[in-house]
């Protein structure tokens, strides 16, 4: 064996002996390390030989333990509320009952859209894989799109898209408690109205996200620049001692950007969406009836909403993915790979 060989074998048993002991620190049931059976999903690997490979997640976590939190303040829209088990979905796999000792890296994920169907189109295959994997999802709702319905009063309009959107959110997996509605003017949205700015606040503050997707700022819309720059002004304050009425001090370490209008330059993260989330994300667009729209206009409420994804995937890893600008990562928002390096 050549010097430069030992040395990857040594860093690599190293490695190992540091992962095993944090994961039994994680551990659900105990505070010894994993049991042999479980380790077992885990030889006969060759770290030069054998890469460290991704596997469906879903298929190894189990949903996490209820947590209940501290009563929040009043907030726009609907209560927020304990951490409810995934619901279920015909076609999707559920999370099984293997790996409890990875627990400990479920996250709480906050989505933003500007309109009813921003959410489906930007991220809705992630969305779907957060909530199989039994992951906190919420998701407000800046406006209920109400001036995006030809023909319909405003008044009426947002209602019909809100219930669109609770409909669309259940196909991705989300708790109709988990939908909120903060009734911002369609066309309105505004960074500099500090109204605006504390109700954003103040929904960041409370459901403590470790992820938080929002429209990358070149996003080309209206609206969608004017969310990037009030959600992101909202998460500069979330972590400062300034303005406590809006509940306590929070820091969200990890905010990625969403494509919906315009296709991101050079994204940093791509997230693979599986056959099962894709056809999530389907069936939330096909809720979204208003927008189907007329001869020679914009059509994505069907199958022209995959585009994006499917580009995604043709142009890196084929099959179906969605892309993100990474705008901050404070922390890595989930496990890491199945592989282990034996000694």
């Amino acid at each position: 064996m050549d010097a430069s060989h030992e040395l990857v074998h040594r860093l690599a048993s190293r490695m190992t002996g540091d992962y095993e002991r944090v994961r039994g620190e994680f551990c659900h049931n105990s505070s010894q390390a994993p049991t042999a059976p479980e380790r077992s999903l885990f030889a006969e690997r060759d770290p030069l030989r054998d890469p460290p490979q991704l596997v469906d997640e879903a298929e190894q976590l189990s949903p996490p333990l209820g947590v209940q939190r501290a009563a929040p303040g009043p907030v726009t829209g609907r209560a927020w509320g304990s951490r409810p088990a995934p619901p279920a979905t015909p076609g999707r796999s559920q999370p099984s009952q293997l790996l409890l000792s990875v627990r400990s890296y479920v996250t709480d994920v906050l989505v933003f859209a500007p309109h009813p169907d921003d959410e489906t189109l930007g991220c809705g295959g992630s969305i779907a894989h957060h909530t199989a994997m039994g992951r906190n999802v919420h998701i407000v709702f800046l406006t209920s799109g109400e001036q995006g319905v030809p023909s319909t009063a405003p008044e009426h309009a947002g209602l019909l898209r809100e219930r669109e959107a609770e409909t669309a959110a259940g196909k991705l997996g989300v708790a109709s408690d988990h939908i909120h509605f903060l009734r911002l003017p369609d066309g309105g949205l505004s960074p500099a109205d500090r109204s605006q700015f504390l109700s954003v606040l103040g929904i960041l503050r409370q459901a403590r996200p470790e992820v938080v997707y929002i429209p990358h700022e070149a996003d080309a819309s209206h609206d969608h620049q004017q969310a990037h720059l009030l959600v992101w002004r909202a998460l500069e304050k979330g972590a400062s001692r300034s303005y406590p009425d809006a509940g306590p001090r929070h820091w969200a370490p990890t905010v990625l950007g969403y494509e919906v209008w315009s296709a991101i330059g050079a994204p940093s993260f791509f997230q693979s969406i599986q056959p099962a989330e894709t056809e999530a994300k389907l069936s939330a667009l096909a809720c979204y009836s208003t927008q189907v729209k007329g001869e020679g206009e914009a059509d994505y409420a069907g199958e022209g909403g995959l585009a994006l994804a499917r580009f995604r995937g043709a142009m890196t890893s084929g099959g179906h993915r969605e892309a993100f600008a990474v705008l901050r990562l404070g922390a890595l928002p989930w496990p890491p790979p199945r592989g282990h390096y034996p000694a």
